[in-house]
C-alpha cells in the first residue's frame, strides 16, 4: 500500500514548529517518510542543583521489615468484602513499613524548570 499525500496526523494540543518535511522511503519500504518538528509548549532549561530524596532499598533493614509482616494480624485484610479494600489495607500496611525501616538517600541532580 502505498502512503497517500492526503494522510492526517492527528495531535492533542500540539503545534508543528515549522512545515514538515517529505522524504524518500527508508529501506524497502513503500512509504514516504514525513519529518516535522513539534511544540508541545514545554521548554526545559537547567537550573540550580538540588538535592532530591530517594528510599534507599539497599540501606533498609529487612530483619524489621520480616519482623513486622510476620507480626501482623492478616486477618483484618482477609476480612475485607472486595479486593480494591483488600489491597488498599495492604498497600496501608506496606507504607508503614516502609517509612518505619526503609531509609532516605539524597541524590544530588540538575533541577530542570519548565518555562
Amino acid at each position: 500500500m502505498r502512503c497517500r499525500g492526503e494522510d492526517l496526523v492527528f495531535t492533542k494540543g500540539i503545534c508543528l514548529r515549522d512545515e514538515g518535511e517529505h522524504e524518500c522511503p527508508l529501506g524497502k519500504s513503500d512509504c514516504d517518510v514525513l519529518r516535522f518538528k513539534l511544540d508541545n509548549g514545554m521548554d526545559m532549561v537547567k537550573g540550580d542543583t538540588y538535592k532530591e530524596e530517594k528510599l534507599n532499598y539497599a540501606k533498609a533493614n529487612y530483619n524489621h521489615l520480616r519482623e513486622f509482616f510476620s507480626e501482623m494480624d492478616w486477618s483484618v485484610v482477609y476480612q475485607e468484602a472486595d479486593i480494591e479494600s483488600k489491597y488498599d489495607k495492604f498497600m496501608d500496611a506496606q507504607n508503614t513499613a516502609v517509612e518505619r525501616f526503609v531509609p532516605y538517600h539524597r541524590m544530588k541532580t540538575k533541577k530542570k524548570t519548565v518555562v
